[in-house]
């Protein structure tokens, strides 16, 4: 009996341990975070504006930066230069999310069937139907967001 309860212990530090980490990993990578690249923002600091306008969602308004200029180059950047990156990072980033939660899922589902009893298939099941909505959840927020700063 004893011994039961030392494994009941260990597994359950060992499940605390494993959600810190599964949640902290990300914050201290950055793994699931956007990929900018150089210049892709307006930074005042950096940069001179030369184009930008107002879009408004009815409660919220805000400016949108159309074109830049580096005061150190000279270069001129505008949002339609980095079109094609934002594309793609809106699906890496949903490709990322959706892996990094089959890891979460598969967990879940273990700790649930050796725990509450359930089967494992029914639990992953249910898990990965989350997974799969914050995964679309993460790549609709990017390309609405595209959409809204090119038009």
């Amino acid at each position: 009996m004893k011994l039961h309860n030392l494994e009941e212990n260990l597994s359950r530090n060992a499940e605390a341990i494993f959600w810190a980490a599964y949640l902290l990993i990300p914050l201290f990578t950055g793994l699931l975070a956007y990929n900018w690249l150089p210049h892709e923002a307006y930074s005042p600091d950096r940069d001179e504006l030369i184009a930008s306008h107002e879009v408004s969602d009815g409660e919220k308004t805000g400016t949108v930066h159309d074109a830049w200029k580096d005061k150190k180059t000279g270069t001129i950047y505008t949002i339609s230069d980095f079109e094609e990156h934002r594309r793609s990072e809106s699906r890496r980033m949903a490709y990322t999310w959706f892996g990094y939660g089959i890891i979460g899922c598969a967990f879940f589902a273990f700790r649930q069937s050796r725990l509450a009893g359930r089967k494992y298939v029914v639990s992953f099941t249910q898990a990965m139907a989350v997974n799969i909505v914050i995964a679309l959840f993460t790549y609709f927020t990017n390309e609405a967001t595209n959409n809204r700063i090119i038009q």
